[in-house]
């Protein structure tokens, strides 16, 4: 008889192996995608089986992994939301103490990194426009985040550094916003020198909002 560890261990690597599989399948479409967006297609115009043709995929690949175009585009758009986090990790990461000079880097990083992928995000946000499920994903997504730079201003306002007297909870909502649907309405087209600006910009007004009065 197998012992339960046994048993245990071996569900890992299972599903080790599929989420590979996945990730692979997911690749494979994500490059399908951009070749079908970079020809002038909308996301609208996309659908399973074109996007599985292009790839050289069966349709019965795709659906052993995503329910739909939905579902493959929030396997995506959450992973970019998770890896913009990370690129702020220096600031949410650290009860919010951070220099001004540290922020515009990271903020930077985060500009170009939204540019990089604006073609996913806006295709997330049209499908959420139409897709029921979508929309709660996204709206879920947004939600976490706002809450994560709340608590993030909270720390910093309980250590001191930013001002006492603002209302987090409603600062968060906004700059939560900005972060996210402002960064990504300003990137779109932008050459190298006006994704510095777009950085520029939005450190002054997030590092003037939070930081301004007791910097």
């Amino acid at each position: 008889m197998r012992s339960g560890r046994t048993d245990v261990g071996d569900d890992r690597r299972e599903y080790g192996r599929r989420s590979s599989r996945r990730n692979a399948t997911r690749n494979e479409l994500l490059l399908a995608m951009q070749a079908l967006l970079d020809s002038g297609e909308s996301f609208n115009q996309i659908s399973v089986e074109r996007l599985t043709t292009k790839a050289g995929m069966s349709r019965t690949r795709f659906y052993m992994y995503f329910e739909d175009l939905g579902d493959l585009l929030y396997s995506v758009y959450s992973n970019h939301v998770a890896h913009g986090k990370e690129l702020l990790s220096s600031w949410w990461h650290n009860n919010g103490a951070i220099e001004r000079d540290e922020m515009r880097r990271a903020l930077g990083e985060l500009v170009r990194y939204r540019a990089r992928n604006i073609r996913f995000s806006r295709a997330m946000h049209a499908c959420a426009v139409t897709d029921p499920n979508a929309r709660r994903s996204v709206d879920a997504l947004r939600r976490q985040s706002i809450e994560e730079l709340h608590n993030v201003i909270a720390a910093a306002q309980t250590r001191g550094s930013v001002d006492p007297t603002l209302d987090a909870l409603a600062v968060s909502g906004w700059l939560g916003w900005l972060l996210e649907r402002g960064v990504d309405q300003l990137v779109q087209d932008a050459s190298p020198a006006q994704l510095r600006k777009v950085a520029d910009s939005l450190t002054a007004i997030v590092w003037n909002t939070l930081y301004g009065v007791s910097a």
